[in-house]
């Protein structure tokens, strides 16, 4: 489709040339001797410039490479010790004592994001478990079409 597009442009604009007074291009012959190499050349170009996008991956690597991100980025989050993520749990560990609604607010930037890059169907459930100096101390059970499930009594 670009290709006939970028054939027709150059096309058109060669034959805007020739109803032009004083233009080198006179005749229709010299518009399509010339804009046929031109279009080549112009479609050649963009074959090159824009190559077609890479076949996509399949979804279970993209989970694979997505968990391994957010892995990094939970134990980038200020306080904590470690975090892992096994199979739709997170686990993180604070090394200082947080408020429930801090621990909240981060159990669910967390959740929501794990949720949403590590979907392998149309839903996906997570379960953040966060842990201060090893002592349970909140959870949430996030799910991708319903939001917050349950937020369990630890």
């Amino acid at each position: 489709m670009r290709y006939a597009v970028a054939c027709l442009l150059t096309l058109g604009i060669l034959t805007l040339l020739r109803i032009l007074k004083d233009s080198p291009i006179r005749s229709w012959k010299t518009v399509f001797l010339t804009g046929t190499p031109l279009a080549l050349v112009v479609c050649y170009y963009l074959s090159c410039a824009f190559p077609p996008p890479p076949p996509p991956q399949p979804r279970a690597e993209k989970v694979d490479l997505n968990k391994a991100e957010l892995e990094r980025t939970v134990r980038h989050i200020e306080g904590v010790r470690w975090g892992q993520i096994d199979q739709g749990i997170i686990l993180m560990d604070f090394a200082q004592e947080k408020s429930r609604a801090q621990l909240k607010e981060i159990a669910l930037h967390v959740g929501v994001t794990a949720a949403h890059f590590m979907r392998t169907w149309e839903t996906n459930r997570v379960m953040v478990i966060m842990t201060i100096n090893g002592r349970n101390r909140y959870a949430v059970v996030y799910d991708t079409r319903a939001g917050i499930i349950d937020e369990p009594d630890l």
